[in-house]
């Protein structure tokens, strides 16, 4: 306010000086509405952001439980393969200690 007077030769009495504390409280207030609905409007974006995170989060622990399931299958057909094996290593060691010869013709 003394700017008003000593830039402008604006005289400001007590009414003057009131109504520019309004103006200027008014401003300040209608800053901080703008400063209010621009923070809900990124808070709402995060949010969205963050449901889709969530979502896409969801998905790849899903598809992990999946691997991890066909892992399992394949680690117990490892194991039967691995018995397989052995059994066909002892029959043939069977066979030889016989004399026992197969043929594929």
């Amino acid at each position: 306010m003394n700017m008003l007077e000593s830039e402008y030769n604006i005289a400001m009495n007590s009414k003057m000086k009131a109504e520019v504390d309004d103006m200027c409280n008014y401003s300040e207030g209608i800053r901080e509405e703008a400063r209010e609905e621009v923070r809900k409007e990124v808070q709402a974006e995060l949010d969205a952001k963050n449901e889709e995170i969530e979502k896409k989060n969801d998905e790849i622990e899903k598809k992990n439980e999946e691997i991890e399931e066909k892992n399992a299958v394949i680690d117990a057909k490892n194991a039967e393969l691995e018995e397989s094996r052995a059994y066909v290593k002892k029959m043939e060691e069977l066979l030889a200690k016989n004399n026992i010869s197969i043929s594929d013709d």
